[in-house]
């Protein structure tokens, strides 16, 4: 039940980061239509990609983790049993917990540090800051709790000899 509500937790954000992208090209091309054909850019189209670029990077840091699509080194692991394999794997899942805990807490003091003072980029339409520094906060505080299930994962699967437990979906 929690796995498939996280997991459509993980591809609802990487839908917004798609909504981003599509953002980003809209805002690019009509601003270059208006530049070369009319003279009038989009104020602060730059910046404005610049905001939606952290949404699309650190949004779906946690669907990523979840298909496994992170880099993963296994030059030496390859060679080791499937127990021992899994073991390695868990345990780089919990020091990712705890790095990733760490930048969870440090991204939210810089929003809540940006939102309580209204920071801004200058420029003609003064964009405030403290929504695309939440979006780092959001996105990794997802790859925090999607690191977080994998542990709890990995470990009831070492306690199982290495295969996924029966009741994987009751967590």
């Amino acid at each position: 039940m929690i796995d498939k509500i996280i997991s459509a937790a993980d591809r609802g954000l990487v839908f917004v980061a798609g909504i981003a992208i599509l953002v980003m090209l809209i805002v690019t091309t009509v601003s270059v239509i208006g530049r070369y054909l009319f003279n009038a850019p989009i104020p602060d189209d730059v910046v404005i990609n610049e905001l939606l670029v952290v949404v699309l990077v650190f949004l779906p840091l946690a669907y990523v983790q979840r298909t496994k699509q992170h880099v993963y080194v296994t030059l030496v692991t390859d060679r080791f049993s499937l127990q021992k394999q899994l073991f390695f794997e868990t345990f780089g899942n919990f020091v990712g917990l705890v790095v990733f805990s760490l930048i969870s807490y440090a991204t939210f003091l810089d929003f809540h540090q940006a939102y309580s003072v209204l920071a801004f980029n200058e420029g003609p339409l003064e964009l405030p800051e403290y929504p695309s520094r939440f979006a780092v906060f959001f996105g990794v505080s997802a790859m925090t709790l999607r690191l977080a299930f994998d542990v709890v994962i990995g470990i009831r699967r070492i306690a199982n000899g290495g295969s996924l437990p029966p009741s994987i979906g009751e967590l």
